[in-house]
C-alpha cells in the first residue's frame, strides 16, 4: 500500500511539473542521491576478550529532494527518502519523509514554517558560514547541534550593514498524560525558543544564541510522588570565526541552566526541592589553508558530573542529599558532530539496524558512541560482566565491589544510606540519551585534521586525536585490611581502598580518500581505528554467591581485570547524485 502511494506520489508531481511549464514562473525541481554503503565494525562496544563483536554489511539509502516554486516569493520543500537507510537483505524498503516546509521570501526575511531542513538546524559558527566537510562519514563542525529536522516556525534575515538575526519556536515533542500516571494532564510537551543575534565582517563574524526549553515529557512515565515534573532549561551559544589570510580562527561554546520541579509532597507534607544541573563545553580550531589542502588543530571538551564522594547533608526539609549531585552533565556534543570515524561514528546510528550489543547504554541500538559507552562503563563493564557480590583486589586483602557510580547509588559497604527521593539516576549519568542529549558529556579531546586534494578527482582526508574522561564513573573497592569483625565488611575497624575508573579513553587514527569517478559518481573510504584506553577495562570473575564464600576461600573466586580490545570500522560509499 505504502509503495502504490510513493507511485501514485511521484506521479502527481511529474504531472505537476509538466503542467507547471505552462506558467513560466512555476516549477518543479528534483534533486538528490542514490548512496551505497558497505561497512565494517569491529568492537564499537569496546569490548574485552571473547565478547568483541566484528559486523560487516552493505546499506543503501535513496534521498530524494522535491521543490515547487510556484513564485520567487514562495516555496515548498519536501526530501523523501526511501529507503531511509536499510541494509541489504533487511531493513524497511518504506518512504520516509525526512522534512517537509513551506518557505516565504520577502525584503524584509525569509520565514519557514513546517519540519525544516536540518541544514537549517543549525546555529553557532553554522550560522557564521563555517560549513560541514563534504565527506559523507564523518565531518568536523556543527558542535552542538542535532542533526535531524526540527518541526518548527523560523524567521531569518542579513541586512546590508552586516547583522543578522534568526528566531525560531520549535515543537521538539508533544503528548498527553496516559492511564500509566497518576495525575492526569495535557501539558507534556517539549517546547525550545531561540533568539541569535549575528553581525559579520570582512573575513569573520560572531554570534550570540539566547536558548530557552520548557521541558514537561517527564510527566507522561514518571511517577506521581517524587518523579520527574518539568524542566525549564536556559543556554548561551557563543560563536566566533576570523580568518587572517590563509589562517583561520573559529569558536563555539555552550553554557547551560536547568531547573527540574519534583511531582508531589514529602512525607512530612512539604514540597520537594528544584533539581539544579549546569553544564559547560566549547570547540575551538585553528585552520590553515596551503592551496591544495588544509590543516586543523582542533580541540573541544564538555563538563561531566563527578561521583561525590562519601559525605552527604540535610537540606531544610531534612532531606538527605549527596553532596555532588548537582548535575553537571547539562551540555553535551550534538548528533551533528562527527569529527572522528571510529570514538563518534554510531552517532549517525544507521550502522547498528537493530542493534547487537547488550551492553545498558540508553537506547544503545543505534544511539552509542566511544564517549557514552565510557559514562557508562559501571554498567557495561564492572556491573554487567558479573554481577555484584564478586570479590577482587590486592595481595593485601580483596572486598566485595561497591555500586558507587555517577547516579546516585552509595558504597556498599554504607548500606544504610539511599538515593535521595526525587534524584532519579539518570539525570545524573554522563551518558544520558533523549532528545536533547548525545551522552557526550564529562570527555576533552585534541585532534589534529587535513584534508589534501592530489588532483581535481582524488582527495585525501586525515585525523589523529586523543580523548579522554573529565570525570570517573564509578570508585569501587579495591581492597581492604580486616579487624576483628571480618563477618561485618561495614565495621568501623575495616580499612578500606578504592579504584575509580581510569579517564583515559585512547588515541586514534583516521584516513579516507575520495574518488570522483564520473561527472556525478563519487567514492569514497575511510578507515579509522581507536586504541582503546583503559576507560573499558572489564572486571570479569565468579560471583561469590556461586561458590564457597567463607572468608579463606575469597581469594579463589576473585574477579580480575582483562584490557579492553581495539576498536576499528572500515566505510566505503558509492554515491550517485542527480
Amino acid at each position: 500500500m505504502k509503495k502504490k502511494a510513493l507511485a501514485m506520489a511521484l506521479g502527481a508531481m511529474m504531472a505537476a511539473g509538466a503542467a507547471s511549464q505552462a506558467n513560466a514562473a512555476s516549477q518543479v525541481d528534483f534533486t538528490g542521491y542514490y548512496r551505497a554503503y558497505y561497512v565494517v565494525e569491529s568492537n564499537l562496544d569496546h569490548q574485552s576478550g571473547d565478547a568483541a563483536f566484528t559486523d560487516s554489511f552493505f546499506a543503501h539509502r535513496l534521498n530524494l529532494e522535491i521543490a515547487f516554486t510556484p513564485t520567487d516569493e514562495i516555496s515548498v520543500h519536501w526530501r523523501l527518502r526511501a529507503p531511509n537507510l536499510a541494509r541489504w537483505g533487511a531493513g524497511s524498503l518504506n518512504p520516509v519523509t525526512h522534512f517537509l516546509y513551506g518557505r516565504i521570501k520577502q525584503d524584509w526575511g525569509t520565514v519557514y514554517v513546517g519540519r525544516v531542513t536540518d541544514v537549517l538546524n543549525r546555529y553557532g559558527l553554522a550560522s557564521l558560514g563555517y560549513g560541514r566537510s563534504t565527506d559523507p562519514v564523518f565531518t568536523a563542525t556543527g558542535p552542538f547541534e542535532s542533526n535531524s529536522p526540527v518541526d518548527a516556525i523560523r524567521y531569518v534575515n542579513t541586512w546590508d550593514n552586516g547583522f543578522g538575526l534568526l528566531a525560531q519556536y520549535a515543537k521538539v515533542s508533544t503528548g498527553v498524560a496516559d492511564n500509566t500516571v497518576a495525575s492526569w494532564s495535557s501539558d507534556h510537551d517539549l517546547d525550545g525558543f531561540r533568539v541569535e543575534p549575528r553581525y559579520e565582517w570582512d573575513g569573520g563574524g560572531a554570534a550570540l544564541g539566547l536558548v530557552y526549553e520548557r521541558n514537561a515529557t517527564f510527566g507522561r512515565t514518571s511517577a506521581a510522588n517524587g518523579g520527574d515534573d518539568k524542566r525549564n532549561a536556559w543556554y548561551l551559544n557563543p560563536a566566533f570565526s576570523q580568518s587572517f589570510g590563509d589562517f583561520g580562527l573559529h569558536f563555539e561554546g555552550l553554557v547551560g541552566w536547568a531547573s527540574t520541579e519534583v511531582k508531589g509532597l514529602q512525607a512530612d507534607g512539604t514540597t520537594y526541592p528544584d533539581r539544579d544541573e549546569e553544564g559547560y563545553g566549547f570547540y575551538l580550531d585553528g585552520t590553515y589553508n596551503y592551496g591544495p589542502g588544509n590543516v586543523a588543530l582542533a580541540g573541544w571538551w564538555a563538563s561531566g558530573t563527578g561521583l561525590g564522594g562519601n559525605s552527604w547533608y540535610e537540606d531544610e526539609n531534612g532531606v538527605e542529599w549527596w553532596t555532588e549531585q548537582k548535575s553537571k552533565s547539562l551540555v553535551d556534543f550534538g548528533t551533528n558532530f562527527y569529527p572522528l570515524v571510529v570514538a563518534f561514528g554510531d552517532s549517525r546510528g544507521w550502522q547498528r539496524s537493530g542493534g547487537y550489543s547488550d551492553l545498558n547504554v540508553k537506547n544503545y541500538s543505534g544511539n552509542a558512541n566511544a564517549v557514552t559507552v565510557a559514562n557508562n562503563a559501571f554498567t557495561n563493564f564492572v556491573l554487567g560482566p558479573g554481577g555484584l557480590d564478586r570479590y577482587f583486589g590486592d595481595d593485601e586483602g580483596v572486598a566485595r565491589i561497591s555500586q558507587d557510580r555517577v547516579g546516585g547509588y552509595t558504597i556498599a559497604h554504607r548500606t544504610a544510606q539511599s538515593t535521595p527521593a526525587g534524584a532519579g539516576a539518570s539525570w545524573y549519568d554522563n551518558e544520558v540519551w533523549d532528545s536533547l542529549n548525545s551522552g557526550t558529556s564529562n570527555h576533552w579531546a585534541l585532534a589534529l585534521t587535513g584534508n589534501h586534494s592530489f588532483t581535481d578527482e582524488i582527495a585525501l582526508h586525515w585525523a589523529v586525536a586523543y580523548l579522554g574522561l573529565n570525570k570517573p564513573n564509578y570508585r569501587i573497592t579495591n581492597s581492604f585490611s580486616l579487624g576483628n569483625d571480618l563477618d561485618n565488611l561495614s565495621s568501623d575497624i575495616n580499612t578500606y581502598t578504592y579504584a575509580e575508573q581510569d579517564k583515559d579513553l585512547g588515541w586514534e587514527i583516521d584516513l579516507g580518500l575520495e574518488f570522483r569517478l564520473l561527472d556525478n559518481l563519487r567514492l569514497t573510504t575511510t578507515f579509522g581505528y581507536l586504541f582503546s584506553g583503559d576507560a573499558y577495562r572489564t572486571l570479569r570473575g565468579y560471583n561469590v554467591g556461586a561458590e564457597n564464600s567463607a572468608g579463606e576461600n575469597l581469594r579463589a573466586v576473585r574477579a580480575v581485570w582483562e584490557d579492553p580490545k581495539d576498536a576499528y570500522g572500515w566505510y566505503n560509499v558509492l554515491q550517485f547524485s542527480f
